[in-house]
């Protein structure tokens, strides 16, 4: 005889409080983006974050289902060609949307270490300097469209409400950036070095 196991994050909480970030941070994926003409692809660590909005009905999230979502994303990331890793963290927030149908919103972003190859410009010596790449991307679930509604005796219908024309419905905003450790200086430094 086997008993029933309570679903204890769909349960209601003794004290309702709305929660804006639930996930979890510092997941470590291999991302591999593809580059046009054929050149070899670029292998990023990325550290990935995951967050949903959590209302205040339920006491919890199933992380389970942040970590379905990503992994399923970068399997076919590596089967088909990845060119954007905004694109990469879109796509899994859009997801994290659909296996999380109580959330209203689903952040994602990723951090990596990309080396340079540069000369310096003085002595012309081949160096590596280290460029974090950034990418974020929140996915906001839309209402859905009202249905038609009818006006006057004619039978004539209009239909109001708004529609993102997308099969998720939800809006994505995208975020993409680079760090870049340097030095600039006042001209009369400048010359002060030479």
């Amino acid at each position: 005889m086997s008993l029933p196991l309570p679903d204890v994050q769909a349960s209601s909480p003794k004290v309702k409080i709305n929660l804006t970030r639930v996930g979890v941070e510092n997941v470590k994926k291999l991302v591999e983006v593809a580059r046009e003409g054929g050149k070899r692809p670029v292998i990023l660590v990325s550290d990935f974050y995951i967050f949903v909005d959590l209302p205040s009905e339920i006491k919890g999230a199933n992380f389970s289902r942040n970590f379905e979502a990503m992994y399923e994303v970068l399997e076919e990331a590596v089967s088909e060609p990845t060119y954007e890793v905004e694109e990469l963290c879109s796509e899994v927030a859009k997801r994290l949307l659909l296996r999380h149908d109580y959330a209203s919103t689903a952040e994602v972003g990723m951090r990596s270490v990309y080396m340079l190859k540069r000369r310096t410009p003085t002595l012309k010596i081949q160096c590596q300097e280290p460029a974090t790449i950034f990418a974020e991307a929140k996915a906001f679930r839309t209402p859905p469209p009202t249905p038609p509604t009818t006006s006057g005796e004619s039978g004539s219908g209009s239909r109001t409400g708004s529609r993102t024309g997308s099969k998720t419905g939800c809006r994505i905003k995208k975020l993409i950036g680079a760090e870049i450790v340097g030095m600039t200086t006042c001209p009369c430094a400048q010359e002060l070095m030479r």
